[in-house]
């Protein structure tokens, strides 16, 4: 089912409801959001919010670990992003938040465990990430990374926080 609703609101939370699972591919593409609110147990799908370029913050939980349907670029191209709060959940897919450039700001829950491969590559802004020591796996090249040239490179000074022993600090 599609949702339906005003996608040239400012906000998009108060249509969605709670519990509502994986939200589905190209669902709200290119919408008008300058803030999106997902509530517990609604997750982002495939490209579900791609090319949205006037949306700045994003709150949401993300979907449990091994859930098989992916939900790969679910912000990618999302140009004028700049925070993230993950409320909750286990899994970030790959390449989840991947050519944001504005983006400075990440939160993430002490739930997570997964975080995709390049899930924030080519967000040149975004300077540093505290990383919980729920975390078990990061994929390659998850975050400070650009892609130039047809090759993943370091953003210079890029700073990863964590707890000794952790994820993290692989």
């Amino acid at each position: 089912t599609r949702l339906q609703g005003d996608w040239s609101s400012d906000v998009c939370s108060s249509d969605l409801p709670e519990g509502a699972g994986q939200l589905g591919q190209d669902t709200f593409e290119g919408c008008g959001f300058e803030e999106i609110v997902l509530p517990s147990g609604t997750f982002a799908g495939n490209v579900t919010f791609t090319h949205c370029e006037k949306l700045r913050k994003v709150t949401m939980p993300l979907k449990p670990l091994n859930t098989y349907t992916a939900a790969w670029d679910a912000f990618s191209s999302c140009t004028s992003l700049e925070e993230v709060v993950i409320t909750a959940g286990e899994q970030m897919d790959e390449a989840f938040f991947h050519d944001c450039p504005k983006l400075t700001k990440v939160v993430l829950a002490d739930t997570v465990k997964y975080i995709g491969a390049q899930a924030f590559i080519n967000c040149e802004s975004l300077k540093d990430i505290i990383i919980p020591s729920s975390v078990t796996e990061i994929g390659a090249n998850a975050f400070g990374y650009v892609y130039e040239d047809g090759n993943d490179v370091k953003v210079p000074g890029f700073t990863i926080y964590g707890t000794k022993g952790t994820e993290a600090e692989r």
